[in-house]
């Protein structure tokens, strides 16, 4: 997270040279007309040159997030079954997450930030699916029963418990 975020505060160093040069306005006392363009224009590039490495960078280290993450997970599972030594019954879980689609969606612009430590995939888009830091869980499920043929079950919500009257 700390590096992602030095890397993220270049472009946002960059977006933030960019946005104040609306503030500065050449001097009109002067003779000389380009006397502050060529400042300007030099800042204007300085700030432009941070936004794109500082984005760039920002890409890429999305995309190590996203595979670290991804292969964490599996160690997760593998550990999981390691040390319960029930895989049965790990898969059987993620197989209960996986017909419950869409119960764990986060709709935030920046859930992003920290979707390394959602328990699945928070958002669909194809973009999100891209820096996705869960792999599918019908290939997780694989991994831990090789006999699943990739169908959900239908979960099916808990009956709500009625007291029963005591007789008296």
């Amino acid at each position: 997270i700390g590096i992602l975020h030095g890397i993220l505060v270049i472009a946002l160093v960059g977006s933030f040279v960019l946005r104040s040069l609306r503030y500065v306005r050449p001097s009109r006392g002067s003779n000389n007309k380009n006397s502050g363009a060529g400042a300007l224009m030099l800042i204007l590039l300085i700030g432009v040159g941070l936004l794109v490495v500082g984005s760039v960078g920002l890409f890429f280290g999305r995309l190590i997030k996203s595979a670290v993450s991804r292969q964490r997970e599996y160690l997760a599972d593998a550990s999981a079954v390691q040390f319960t030594r029930l895989p049965d019954g790990i898969a059987g879980a993620l197989k209960k997450i996986g017909g419950r689609p869409g119960t764990s969606k986060i709709n935030d612009p920046r859930a992003e930030e920290i979707s390394h430590m959602f328990f699945g995939n928070a958002s669909g888009s194809f973009a999100q699916q891209l820096f996705s830091t869960h792999p599918p869980l019908a290939e997780r499920i694989a991994r831990l029963d090789p006999t699943f043929d990739g169908t959900f079950p239908e979960v099916v919500p808990p009956a709500a418990m009625t007291p029963v009257a005591s007789p008296s």
